[in-house]
């Protein structure tokens, strides 16, 4: 990704400055192409705007690798119009439903507290969980 991101630096630059964090924001879901591809969740909303910057810029190569890959030229990254905005909100909702429904496993963190694992063909789950708080939970549709 190191070459994606050097090839990209001002591109990668100009979509960070269209994200901010709002104030009391504790997690944010991300849409590539127009498909959920994650969420990031955390316990405290003191914690997003400390990681915020680096889990985005994830998500922006991803998406920059995407389009490579798949030579498309157009933005993945704004949402205008209501009836975008309301498949937003179905696709997170059935995302959801995906995660609720999907095997979960415990194990004991290598840290205080348990990780839960939940997973099935259309997404992956990992869950950090302390004295019965979460403190994270990242997911991924695969």
């Amino acid at each position: 990704m190191n070459d994606i991101y050097e090839a990209h630096e001002h591109r990668i630059e100009d979509y960070e400055k269209q994200f901010t964090v709002a104030p009391e924001q504790a997690g944010f879901v991300a849409f590539i192409g127009g498909k959920i591809v994650g969420l990031d969740i955390f316990g405290s909303t003191s914690v997003l705007p400390k990681v915020y910057k680096k889990l985005l810029r994830g998500y922006i190569l991803d998406a920059l690798d995407q389009e490579r890959a798949s030579k498309q030229q157009e933005s993945s990254f704004k949402s205008e119009g209501g009836s975008e905005a309301k498949d937003f909100q179905e696709q997170t909702n059935a995302f959801l439903g995906r995660i609720k429904r999907s095997k979960k496993e415990v194990y004991k963190s290598v840290g205080e507290g348990n990780e839960f694992r939940f997973g099935n063909k259309q997404v992956n789950v990992f869950t950090l969980v302390n004295n019965e708080e979460v403190l994270h939970m990242a997911a991924f549709a695969e």
